[in-house]
């Protein structure tokens, strides 16, 4: 799980836009899927949980053609299961969880609250808007922002240097990209970087 999240977090960092393509819903008119993948990644919409009876009803009959089950829970959350035994959980909140359904297990969200936990504790909330967060409470936990200035970034290393990332420190500057890397006294680790306006900020446990 760590290595892909780490592979997952470079790929949308040096993509530098993440999107996830959901075309609207209309159980009235034909639709083609390429695969299961496909038609998870179409119908995966939180709004979901506001679809009638009958068109949730609908729609987890089409699921069952392309071997995704849809479970639509008393609690507002809604489970894909696909045929290959890969299961998402989407929380009433917009929190994604993967794979590990009964634990805290991995997320990911746009948008919203900023999400606190045992490892958001350990730095400052930023004061510039972050798009997506993703990862667990206990290993790693990443957040991106798509729209922030290095001068912001450099602001806000100083208030996590302030809640004790002054060890080991790296820094690399260079005209494409800025990085800052410290751990605290705990062994600890946040990283921080920046690109095109562009940021991740990754806190790690050792």
């Amino acid at each position: 799980m760590k290595k892909f999240l780490s592979v997952f977090i470079m790929i949308v960092f040096c993509a530098g836009v993440f999107v996830w393509v959901f075309r609207p819903i209309s159980l009235n008119q034909e639709t083609n899927y390429v695969s299961s993948e496909d038609f998870i990644q179409q119908i995966a919409d939180r709004n979901l949980a506001e679809l009638s009876h009958e068109e949730k009803r609908e729609l987890a009959r089409i699921g069952g053609e392309y071997g995704v089950e849809i479970d639509f829970r008393n609690d507002g959350s809604i489970m894909l299961t696909n045929e290959d035994g890969f299961v998402i959980r989407i929380n009433p909140d917009g929190t994604w969880v993967f794979n590990d359904v009964d634990s805290d297990g991995f997320e990911f969200r746009q948008g919203g609250n900023f999400p606190i936990n045992n490892l958001t504790r350990l730095i400052p909330i930023p004061s510039f808007t972050i798009d997506v967060f993703m990862g667990d409470d206990e290993y790693e936990y990443t957040l991106l922002s798509y729209d922030v200035t290095l001068s912001q970034i450099q602001d806000y290393i100083e208030q996590v240097r302030n809640k004790g990332f002054t060890i080991n420190v790296e820094k690399r500057n260079s005209a494409r990209m800025f990085r800052f890397v410290a751990d605290d006294s705990n062994g600890n680790t946040v990283e921080i970087m920046h690109s095109d306006n562009k940021a991740t900020i990754t806190i790690q446990r050792p």
